[in-house]
C-alpha cells in the first residue's frame, strides 16, 4: 500500500472541502486524454472514474501502484491495467491518477486563491514508483497552470519546512 498525501496551506476546513468526487468529472478526464489522442470508449472512462473515487481515504489518497503505458496514454491501456489486478487488491493508484489528482489540487488551490497561480511544492518517499507518480502529478498541476517545485526525495516535515 502506498499513500500520496495532499496538502496545502490553507485553511482546514478549506482542505476538508476537497473531495475527490468532486473535482474529477469524467469532462476532465476525457479533456486530458483529447490531449494525449486517446480512445474514449464509455465503459473505459466509467471504470477508471470509479477506481479514482476508491482511492480516497479520509484526508489522504490511498491505493496500490498500479502501472499502464503512457507512450501513447489512452483509456483502454489505463482501464485494462485496472481490470487486470487480482480480486480484491487495494484501490489502484495509476499514473493517471496521480495526473487527475494533480491537475484537481492545483484547481483547488487556484479556486482558494482567486487571482493568483497556485504554487505546489511535491515530494516523494524512495520507492521505485514514487517517481513515476510524482512525473504525473506534476503534469496534471503544471497542466492547469500551477506552478510546481518538484523536491525529489522528502520527508513530510522537510516538506513542512520547504513549504513555509
Amino acid at each position: 500500500m502506498i499513500g500520496l498525501r495532499v496538502s496545502s496551506f490553507v485553511h482546514a476546513r478549506e482542505r476538508a472541502h476537497l473531495r475527490i468526487y468532486g473535482s474529477i468529472t469524467s469532462a476532465q478526464t476525457e479533456k486530458t486524454f483529447a490531449s494525449h489522442g486517446g480512445s474514449q470508449t464509455t465503459d473505459d472512462l466509467e471504470t477508471i472514474k470509479h477506481s479514482l473515487l476508491k482511492l480516497q481515504s479520509g484526508s489522504d489518497i490511498r491505493g496500490q501502484f498500479v502501472d499502464h503505458e503512457t507512450d501513447p496514454l489512452t483509456l483502454e491501456c489505463v482501464a485494462d491495467a485496472i481490470h487486470h489486478r487480482p480480486k480484491g487488491s487495494p484501490a489502484p493508484l495509476t499514473p493517471l491518477a496521480a495526473y487527475c489528482f494533480g491537475y484537481s489540487f492545483a484547481k483547488h488551490i487556484a479556486g482558494s486563491n482567486p487571482g493568483k497561480v497556485p504554487t505546489i511544492c511535491v515530494g516523494r518517499d524512495p520507492r521505485s514508483h514514487g517517481l513515476k507518480l510524482a512525473e504525473y502529478f506534476c503534469k496534471g498541476a503544471k497542466d492547469f497552470g500551477a506552478v510546481v517545485k518538484n523536491t525529489g526525495i522528502a520527508t513530510t516535515p522537510s516538506m513542512f519546512e520547504f513549504c513555509r
